[in-house]
């Protein structure tokens, strides 16, 4: 399960390629196999202010969050982006995400706790 969104990159320099992409841009929430599978460019050159299709990784379905907060998605931010600005795209309440991120933090920290 992913969900897909078209992006406009700006870089720096003239190309990027697809595993800069999905490590630096995407924090490896997409790989290259599925860059290649949506997007015809060579993956060592992709031009500046390309349009590239990019599939995100879902995260849904963890056990450890409450049934109380539905289905999520991930969703990638933009650097233009913030809770505020994403809670108004989804018409969702600010607050109902704070929530869900906070129990999300926490229920890695006591994972991470618990593992050591």
């Amino acid at each position: 399960m992913g969900n897909s969104w078209a992006i406009s990159l700006v870089c720096r320099s003239t190309i990027t390629t697809y595993p800069r992409i999905a490590r630096l841009y995407c924090s490896n929430l997409t790989t290259v196999e599925k860059l290649q599978e949506s997007n015809s460019y060579d993956p060592k050159i992709v031009p500046a202010n390309a349009i590239v299709n990019i599939i995100v990784k879902c995260s849904c379905g963890d056990s450890h969050v409450s049934k109380d907060y539905g289905l999520f998605i991930t969703y990638p931010l933009c650097t233009d982006q913030n809770l505020v600005t994403v809670a108004n795209e989804f018409n969702v309440p600010q607050k109902l995400l704070e929530d869900y991120i906070l129990k999300q933090i926490l229920a890695l920290d006591r994972r991470s706790t618990t593992a050591g």
